[in-house]
C-alpha cells in the first residue's frame, strides 16, 4: 500500500512525464483486457527482450497501444494465426524504427557527456568508449508492462 506523499510523488512524476511516456499511459485503458495480457505474453514468448533498448525500447509502448487499438476487435477478425501476424509486423516495424534512432540517441548522450565533462574544473575530460556504453544501453528496460504505469 502507498503513504499520501508516495501517491503525491507519483502523481507529480506522472505529471512531469506524461508527454514523453504518453503512449505507456495511454495503456492503462487497456491493461486488463485479455487482448493486452495475451500481446504481452505473446512477446514474452518469442521476443524475451522485446521491452529492452536491444529491441523495442521507448517504442515498446507505442507498438502495444498501436496494437491494441488496431486490434480491438480481434475475436470476430482474427484467428490466433492472424493476430501473431500483426504482432509480428508491428514488433517488426517498431523494432527497425527504434533501433535506427537508439544509436543516434546514444551517440548523442556520449558526445554530451564529453563535452560537459571538459568544463569541470579539477577533472580530466571524461571519455567514453561508444561500444560499451550502447551495449550497456542496450540492457536497459524503459516500460515495465507486468506492473504498469507506476514503473518509468
Amino acid at each position: 500500500m502507498f503513504t499520501d506523499a508516495e501517491i503525491d510523488w507519483l502523481y507529480r512524476e506522472y505529471l512531469d512525464n506524461y508527454e514523453e511516456h504518453e503512449d505507456y499511459y495511454q495503456l492503462e485503458e487497456y491493461a486488463g483486457t485479455d487482448l493486452y495480457r495475451y500481446i504481452l505474453s505473446y512477446l514474452n514468448s518469442t521476443h524475451p527482450k522485446w521491452n529492452t533498448n536491444s529491441e523495442l525500447g521507448r517504442c515498446a509502448a507505442a507498438g502495444v497501444l498501436s496494437l491494441m487499438i488496431n486490434l480491438s476487435e480481434y475475436k470476430e477478425k482474427y484467428s490466433r494465426s492472424e493476430l501473431e501476424q500483426e504482432i509480428e509486423c508491428e514488433y517488426e516495424s517498431m523494432k527497425s524504427f527504434h533501433q535506427k534512432c537508439f544509436i543516434d540517441e546514444c551517440l548523442e548522450k556520449i558526445s554530451r557527456i564529453e563535452e560537459e565533462s571538459k568544463h569541470v574544473q579539477g577533472r580530466d575530460p571524461i571519455e567514453i568508449n561508444t561500444d560499451q556504453f550502447i551495449e550497456k544501453a542496450k540492457e536497459k528496460v524503459i516500460y515495465n508492462f507486468e506492473e504498469p504505469f507506476l514503473a518509468l
